[in-house]
């Protein structure tokens, strides 16, 4: 935001200034992107994957992709293995938050299988937290590694997933 001012001159030299606050709003919303959007076939809900790649429009919006491009070789979530000793090794995944959004939110959940509740690890609305590894600002993204609460070493199988929500 920032504070105009405008002068207004008349033909003899006589001046008047007003002036007045300006603020630009940058944040955006699915609905906002989706009209400045062109789906295939005009698949334009949420749900809809129209270049059938397996990431829904609401997941190609939250990590920056194209829904009328099919980009599975192009995935923007890696998973990987943060720790030295066994004892103190953990998963992790590494995604990209997008930024000035309004109402989307992002929840790293973890579960020892594929069936039954899921445990939140992290979640994006709660700020700092010690599962966070690293921040890298870009210009349109935060990339983000979160790493899980449990060690490699304490469960047999672990599953780590990204939930998106558009509120």
């Amino acid at each position: 935001s920032t504070q105009v001012t405008v002068r207004a001159t008349d033909s003899v030299g006589n001046t008047v200034d007003d002036s007045f606050a300006l603020a630009v709003n940058l944040t955006d919303t699915y609905a906002t992107w989706a009209s400045r959007t062109t789906f295939p076939g005009s698949q334009s809900a949420m749900a809809q994957d129209p270049d059938a790649d397996g990431w829904n429009n609401l997941q190609e919006y939250a990590f920056l992709g194209d829904p009328a491009v099919a980009n599975a070789t192009h995935q923007v979530v890696y998973g990987g293995i943060t720790g030295v000793a066994p004892a103190a090794r953990y998963l992790n995944l590494t995604f990209p938050v997008r930024k000035s959004t309004l109402g989307l939110s992002y929840a790293v959940e973890a579960n020892n299988s594929l069936s039954g509740s899921w445990t939140e690890v992290w979640n994006s609305t709660s700020g700092a937290q010690a599962q966070v590894v690293s921040t890298v600002d870009q210009t349109d993204r935060t990339v983000v590694t979160i790493k899980d609460t449990a060690t490699i070493s304490s469960h047999a199988r672990r599953i780590l997933r990204v939930r998106v929500v558009q509120n």
